[in-house]
């Protein structure tokens, strides 16, 4: 039997806002936070953890909010794809099948 390694802790997550179904992308040494739900609301907002630095800085948002969205890094762009949200006044929730790129840059 071969012995297991376990995951350890790399950083302590302390992004400003979404810790829950927010897809998660690399780029070069940053990782990036994308949309989700942060206080009970679905959030626009995206984060990059700088690996380098050991850092957290707030990246241009999406251009609605979201979580639950597919992503992934091709050729140093961001694309995210679909989705969900909740609108508070008429208590819908709604599929989104868009899908938006990010070029980042130095932040």
């Amino acid at each position: 039997m071969t012995a297991r390694t376990a995951f350890a802790p790399a950083i302590a997550i302390s992004c400003l806002a979404a810790l829950l179904a927010c897809p998660a992308v690399a780029v070069g040494n940053r990782i990036y936070c994308i949309g989700g739900v942060g206080n009970g609301k679905y959030i626009d907002a995206v984060e990059a953890y700088d690996t380098a630095s050991d850092t957290w800085r707030v990246a241009p948002p999406l251009p609605e909010a979201k979580a639950w969205a597919g992503a992934c890094a091709i050729d140093g762009k961001v694309y995210v794809a679909g989705g969900a949200n909740h609108d508070d006044k008429t208590n819908v929730y709604r599929w989104i099948s868009d899908l938006h790129v990010y070029t980042p840059r130095g932040l």
